[in-house]
């Protein structure tokens, strides 16, 4: 299969998702480096399929089609990050890369508007659709903070200290 990329969850590899129809779709299948259920993938696995089941999800992030071997996420494939970081690529128009960053609040006022705060958002985690459809998504829902009656839980990184709403990814507490 061909690799799409890798993070700290897992590999991301192209493949096709087969209709009922026989109709066919590319997909990414992120599959965890580990082969047990860890807490990370238990999370990242409950917010996609929370997440697919709310009016207008399809509009923000990548379309869920649930589930491969029980712990691999098929999602839909993305064309490419929005904002062309390799300088030997010709950079998009200006217009194009507004366009991109306003989808990009709209996606992220609407995940926190179902009460999911996004907290390892980075180039990496925001993806292009294939040109045909044009537009950008957020992705790697696994480190998202959910809200119970609008309120976020806070963290306590030792004891004594005040506890802070956020940390980054890489520095698990």
């Amino acid at each position: 299969p061909f690799t799409l990329g890798e993070g700290a969850f897992g590999i991301v590899h192209l493949a096709l998702y087969v209709h009922t129809d026989w109709s066919r779709t590319p997909v990414a299948v992120k599959t965890p480096h580990s082969r047990s259920l860890t807490k990370h993938i238990v999370k990242e696995i409950n917010n996609w399929k929370q997440l697919s089941m709310l009016p207008d999800y399809h509009l923000h992030l990548p379309m869920f089609y649930g589930l491969h071997n029980g712990n691999s996420v098929v999602l839909e494939a993305l064309w490419d990050d929005c904002w062309h970081r390799d300088q030997t690529i010709r950079q998009p128009a200006m217009c194009t890369r507004i366009s991109n960053a306003l989808q990009l609040t709209k996606a992220l006022k609407w995940l926190h508007s179902v009460g999911y705060i996004h907290t390892d958002l980075k180039l990496d985690n925001v993806g292009v659709r294939a040109p045909s459809s044009r537009g950008v998504c957020i992705t790697d829902v696994g480190d998202c903070k959910v809200m119970v009656n609008g309120k976020i839980t806070l963290l306590v990184s030792k004891p004594n200290m005040p506890p802070h709403f956020w940390h980054a990814p890489e520095r698990k507490i």
